[in-house]
């Protein structure tokens, strides 16, 4: 299915922010949310992109809320000015 080849994105800005597929949330609902995603599109692909200034266990923690909502495949991606 398409829709679940297309990848999910979490975005932490240089200020700490987070945008789960460029819609700002806060860290405390990342998980729920993606649980809630992942139970109509199994398999999705997830980005996570981090500005540099973002210490990088900020974006190995996203990867992991992830995984608990049951996503297999990660990209973790640097960036600057985000």
């Amino acid at each position: 299915d398409e829709v679940n080849k297309e990848p999910l994105t979490i975005t932490i800005l240089r200020d700490g922010s987070i945008k789960l597929n460029d819609e700002p949330i806060l860290e405390a609902d990342v998980l729920d949310e993606l649980r809630f995603i992942y139970r109509s599109r199994p398999g999705a692909p997830i980005v996570v992109s981090a500005d540099r200034a973002v210490p990088y266990g900020r974006a190995v923690q996203m990867v992991d809320y992830a995984r608990q909502a049951g996503a297999e495949q990660f990209l973790i991606k640097v960036e600057e000015d985000r």
